[in-house]
């Protein structure tokens, strides 16, 4: 049983040749052109939010201050994972 109360075969497609991978390591269905775009743009997303805070903490190391550090960038930071994580449970539970 998965994450979400399902397991990864109820929600693949029994006619598609899906990527068994991906639904045994992260009970997600790659089954369509549309899955695997869905997919690596989110990978892009995923890995452009974890590294958008390295240039500024080096700089802070650096300098020895964070008085350079944005509060509107902290914040926008966080309201874009939030909305990521909303958008994402809601596209999972469309399945």
């Amino acid at each position: 049983m998965g994450i979400w109360g399902s397991s990864p075969a109820a929600m693949c497609s029994v006619e598609e040749r899906c990527a068994e991978w991906a639904a045994k390591y992260m009970e997600y269905c790659l089954c369509s052109t549309k899955d695997w775009v869905s997919f690596i743009l989110g990978l892009i997303s995923l890995m452009s939010w974890a590294v958008a805070e390295i240039p500024q903490i080096i700089t802070n190391y650096k300098q020895k201050s964070a008085e350079g550090l944005s509060l509107a960038f902290l914040i926008t930071w966080v309201v874009g994972f939030q909305n990521n994580t909303t958008w994402q449970c809601y596209i999972h539970l469309q399945h």
